[in-house]
Formats: C-alpha cells, structure tokens, sequence
C-alpha cells in the first residue's frame, strides 16, 4: 500500500474524497447515508443531528431505488478499487434486507470487476447476533463509536432519555468479537476525555481488546463542553 492508500481507511473517507482524482492508484471513497440524519441517541456533540430539520416530514430514508441508482453510477466510474461507507446517523436504523440490496446491487453492477470495500460506522447499540453474522458474512468492516471507559464515554454520549450508552456499546462490541467480525473503534477526544490519554488508551488495549483504533478530535465553537 502507498503513502496515498493509506488514506482511504474507514473514518478518512472526508479526506479521500476531496483527494481523490483519476489517479488510478488511488481509491474512489463514497459515503452513503441510508437513515440521513436519523439516530436513535442524541450525543451532545453532535453536529448532524439537527440537520434532520432540513427536511420537515420526511424520515430521510434512502429509497432502494436511490441506492441502485447511486450504486450503477458510482461503480461505473471505478477502474481498480472502491469503498463504500454507510453511516448516519445511525446507519442501522435501516434492517438488514436494505443492506442486502446494497450488497445485490454492487454485484450486479460491478462491471469493471473492481475490488469494493464495504464499512460501517454505527453508535453500536443497536448491534446483535443478525447484524454480526451479516457483517462476518459480507466481510463489512464496522466501527464503533466508544469513547473510553465508562465515565468518560457517558459524558457526551447518551441516549434520548439523558441515559448513558456504554454498557450497550460494549455488548454490542462483544457480539462483534463472538463472531469475528471485522471493526474498529471510533473515539471522539472532547473535553470530558481529553484529560485522560493513558487510561482511555489502555481501556481500548485491554479491557476491550481492540486491535485498530482512530482518534477524532470534536471542534465546537462552545468551549465551555467542547475544546475549539
């Protein structure tokens, strides 16, 4: 893999968008997002969540004909290799047969006999034995939002009832390792776990067992939560 590859990992696919070209060593990233701005928690950081107020009545559902079409058209144009990465909102809102159509599609229309890369970025409550076996069986790479132990991740990340998401996450991480499916963990630094490197780093390494880990840092104008 060259220096340039190395960009188009899950969770960079901002970056491989706007560098890409038609360098053909250099894959073609998409982000799909089938449930829009839809979520079933409510993260105080979150910068996406009120876009669903664009669309007033609308559920922000991707149509299975939009995918299609999405899918025939961005294939079309790939010579070597392409990734595909589902995310949200809360990409699983949408079930599993949307997805299998996703996975339909791409065969059907892969006409340049190109290698598609398939990943997910989940909030990873929603997670059970279904959606793993779909994962393990489609090889989708997942990552999981996890922001450290359990103090620090709740500071930010709670549900719509202002109730903490870890001990949901984590289950759903350990359904992941129980079938070996691929996934990596996703973790915001903020003000409540900017302080503590060490101890979030460990908790990934050892009590978690991640093996792939990405920091990303949260930008907000309200310094008196998050770090500017």
């Amino acid at each position: 893999m060259t220096d340039r590859q190395s960009f188009c990992l899950p969770g960079m696919e901002e970056i491989a968008f706007y560098l890409q070209s038609h360098d053909p060593f250099f894959p073609d990233c998409a982000v799909v997002k089938p449930s829009g701005a839809r979520c079933n928690i409510n993260c105080a950081y979150c910068f996406y969540l009120p876009k669903k107020k664009i669309y007033p009545g609308s559920d922000c559902a991707m149509s299975p004909a939009t995918l299609e079409e999405f899918t025939k058209q961005f294939l079309s144009l790939q010579k070597n290799e392409a990734t595909i990465v589902f995310q949200g909102g809360e990409p699983l809102l949408r079930d599993i047969g949307f997805y299998e159509k996703a996975i339909e599609y791409q065969v059907r229309y892969n006409k340049n006999h190109v290698t598609i890369c398939n990943a997910l970025q989940t909030n990873g409550t929603l997670i059970n034995d279904p959606w793993c076996e779909f994962f393990k069986r489609n090889h989708i790479l997942v990552g999981v939002s996890l922001d450290g132990p359990k103090a620090l991740h709740d500071h930010f990340r709670k549900d719509a009832a202002g109730k903490g998401t870890f001990d949901r996450v984590v289950h759903g991480i350990r359904l992941l390792q129980k079938h070996k499916a691929d996934y990596n963990i996703l973790a915001t630094v903020h003000a409540g776990n900017a302080a503590h490197p060490l101890e979030c780093y460990r908790f990934f390494r050892d009590t978690i067992g991640a093996e792939y880990l990405q920091f990303i840092p949260v930008v907000n104008r309200n310094n008196e939560m998050l770090y500017q």
